[in-house]
């Protein structure tokens, strides 16, 4: 999502408003929009840890920035963004293909997701598959089991499945959390104005 620009509504408005402020408001007005952008991150980095996309590493949480620039009423701005490569999907939603691994396989190549048996309780993966491969691991055909169409066991246990592509649903809620910022964000440029 670094390379991405979510379009806030109410966002035009805020900014002309800014264009009516007294020029020594510059200083106020840049702060009143840092704020903004970090209540923003402290929103995106709570909601990715313990919202929808239930969060088993916390890598995300810990991925989202805010920052602030500007030094005049024309250039004053933030910006909340994010570091994380896996974002933009959890945003948006989408279908993650296999693209390389186990391309000898029939139908291959195949993403491998870790079973039951290979998570953690917070649902972290306990072991690579080369740990598994190297721990004596071989790959069966399963039938009847949904999706996938090889299993990944070991001890007698499957390990991994492997499937073909995985559907991601939007579920992040960037967009919508920052927009819900814009009133609060005009209602305070709205009290520089009165000062």
């Amino acid at each position: 999502m670094a390379n991405e620009t979510i379009k806030l509504i109410g966002l035009t408005e805020a900014l002309k408003f800014i264009n009516q402020l007294p020029g020594e408001a510059a200083l106020s007005a840049k702060k009143i929009f840092a704020d903004t952008a970090m209540s923003v991150q402290r929103q995106m980095a709570q909601r990715s840890m313990n919202g929808p996309l239930n969060a088993r590493t916390g890598e995300l949480g810990r991925s989202w920035k805010f920052s602030s620039f500007g030094t005049s009423l024309g250039d004053i701005g933030s910006s909340t963004f994010t570091t994380s490569p896996y974002a933009a999907i959890h945003e948006h939603g989408g279908v993650i293909r296999a693209k390389r691994a186990y391309r000898g396989l029939p139908g291959g190549p195949y993403l491998n997701i870790p079973s039951k048996a290979n998570q953690t309780g917070a649902g972290v993966m306990r072991r690579s598959a080369r740990d598994v491969f190297s721990a004596g691991g071989y790959i069966v055909r399963i039938k009847n089991t949904g999706k996938a169409k090889f299993a990944v066991i070991q001890n007698g246990k499957a390990m991994f499945w492997l499937v073909k592509e995985v559907k991601i649903p939007a579920r992040l809620g960037f967009e919508e959390t920052a927009t819900k910022e814009i009133p609060t964000l005009l209602s305070r440029l709205k009290g520089l104005k009165l000062e």
